[in-house]
C-alpha cells in the first residue's frame, strides 16, 4: 500500500502545442502519473488540455481496448478536447503475454490516474468533483471493475488520502460478466490473461456481482450485433443498475461491428457521430449544469443552506447557500463542498467542490437520468455542515 506521505509526481517528457481539424489549439503533455514506489512500475499517460477559452473544467480518464494503442481513440479524444474536456489517455500496462495485465493491476492503474487528476485539479484547471471514466472494449471492462469499489485503498494499494471515485462513466461495448455471454476465444483470453484466478473473476473483479456498490452515473453504448462482446453484457448491467435505482442510460446501435463507432483510428463512422452526440449530451446533463453562480457580493453574517426550490422537482432544482465573512483571518476563501446523496448515504453528484469567497450562491442540479425518490444534499465549509432533503418526482 502506498504511504500517505508519498506524493504524486509528474515527469514532463513533452510539452507541445498541436493543430488538428477538430482542435484549434491543444496543449499535449506526456506524463508519468504514478507515485514513487508504485508497485507496477512507472505508468505513463498523454494529457490533452483544451483551449482555456473553451474549457469546461472537466477531466476524462480514457482507457483503450485490448489490441488498440492509446492513439486508437484519437477520433473520440480530439472531439472531446474540441468541446472543452481535458482528456488523459492512459497507456495501461497490458499485452496478451504480459503479467502486468492481471487483475487488479489495470484497476489500480485506472484508480491511480483518477487520483492523479484529482490531486492536480488546480494545475489543470478542472473541478475535483467532475472527473469522468471513459472506456472502450477492454477499457470499458476495466472501468466496470473499477467503479464497483470506491476508495478501497487497502486492497488496491492506492493513496488513502485521495478519492478515486469517478463522477460519471461512459462505457462502450464493454464486458461486465467474466464467465457468461462471450465467444470461446474471449473466455480463453480472460482465463489466461486478465485473471487466471476464477475466484477473483467471480467475486472481487466481477462487475455484475458487485453492481449495488456503484454510485456513478453510467452511459452504456453498444452495437446489437457485436460479435466480440455480446450486447447482453450492457443489457445486464443496465438492468442491474436500474434494479438498484442507479442512474444509467443505455443506447443500442444497429450494427454487427464491435467497434461500430469507428471507420478507422482517426475517424467516426455515421453511427459513431450519433454516439458522440449521446455522450456529449450525457456529460452535459450529468456534469454540465451544476456550475455555481454568485448572486450577491454582500457578505452574509452566518452560514445558511436554503431549501431547494421547487421541491418536489422534475428534473431540475435550484439550491442557494450563503458563505459568511470570516474576521481576523488572512483570507476569506473557503473550500466549499455541496454534494447529493441517495437514501443509502452514497454520493451521487458533486455540485460544488471549490474555493469560494463570502457571498450568496446558487447552483442548479439537473437530475435527468436519476430515478424518482428522496435524496439529500449536504453543504460543508470548514466546520460548518448542514444537510437537507429533496424529492425527485417523475
Amino acid at each position: 500500500m502506498l504511504k500517505p506521505s508519498i506524493s504524486f509526481f509528474v515527469l514532463l517528457i513533452l510539452l507541445a502545442t498541436v493543430q488538428s481539424p477538430l482542435v484549434a489549439q491543444v496543449t499535449v503533455l506526456d506524463t508519468i502519473y504514478t507515485p514513487v514506489g508504485y508497485p507496477d512500475s512507472p505508468l505513463s499517460a498523454r494529457i490533452h488540455i483544451p483551449d482555456p477559452a473553451k474549457s469546461k473544467g472537466i477531466g476524462i480518464v480514457m482507457t483503450h481496448g485490448y489490441t488498440a494503442p492509446p492513439t486508437g481513440n484519437q477520433f473520440w479524444r480530439d472531439s472531446l478536447v474540441a468541446h472543452g474536456y481535458l482528456v488523459m489517455a492512459v497507456a495501461h500496462p497490458e499485452s496478451n503475454v504480459s503479467p502486468n495485465g492481471l487483475y487488479p493491476r489495470l484497476v489500480r492503474a485506472a484508480k491511480t490516474a483518477v487520483q492523479f487528476l484529482r490531486q492536480n485539479a488546480t494545475r489543470f484547471e478542472i473541478t475535483t468533483g467532475k472527473i469522468v471514466a471513459w472506456g472502450q472494449s477492454q477499457g470499458a471492462m476495466i472501468w466496470g471493475q473499477t467503479i464497483i469499489w470506491d476508495n478501497d485503498h487497502a486492497y488496491f494499494g492506492t493513496n488513502p488520502d485521495i478519492s478515486d471515485h469517478v463522477d460519471a462513466a461512459i462505457l462502450l461495448y464493454g464486458l461486465y460478466h467474466m464467465t457468461n455471454h462471450m465467444p470461446t476465444w474471449v473466455y480463453d483470453l480472460l482465463t489466461t490473461h486478465f485473471s487466471p484466478n476464477p475466484s477473483l473473476r467471480g467475486t472481487k473483479g466481477q462487475c455484475l456481482t458487485n453492481v449495488s456498490n456503484i454510485t456513478t452515473p453510467v452511459l452504456l453504448l453498444h452495437a446489437t450485433g457485436d460479435p466480440t462482446v455480446y450486447i447482453q453484457h450492457s443489457r445486464m448491467l443496465r438492468d442491474s443498475l436500474k434494479f438498484y435505482g442507479r442512474s444509467v442510460r443505455h443506447i443500442e446501435f444497429n450494427s454487427s461491428s464491435h467497434t461500430f463507432d469507428a471507420v478507422s483510428d482517426f475517424e467516426f463512422s455515421t453511427l459513431g457521430l450519433a454516439a458522440k452526440d449521446s455522450a456529449l449530451d450525457f456529460l452535459n446533463d450529468v456534469l454540465g449544469p451544476t456550475s455555481v453562480r454568485e448572486l450577491s457580493g454582500e457578505f452574509p453574517s452566518v452560514f445558511v443552506l436554503h431549501q431547494n426550490y421547487p421541491n418536489p422537482f422534475n428534473p431540475s432544482t435550484t439550491i442557494e447557500f450563503q458563505i459568511p465573512e470570516v474576521r481576523n483571518q488572512t483570507s476569506d476563501v473557503r473550500i466549499v463542498s455541496l454534494k447529493v446523496y441517495n437514501v443509502l448515504g452514497q454520493e451521487i453528484a458533486a455540485l460544488v467542490e471549490e474555493e469560494l469567497r463570502p457571498g450568496t450562491y446558487q447552483v442548479t442540479w439537473d437530475a435527468s437520468g436519476f430515478p424518482s425518490g428522496a435524496y439529500f444534499y449536504r453543504l460543508q465549509a470548514g466546520e460548518f455542515v448542514e444537510t437537507k432533503k429533496l424529492v425527485l418526482v417523475r
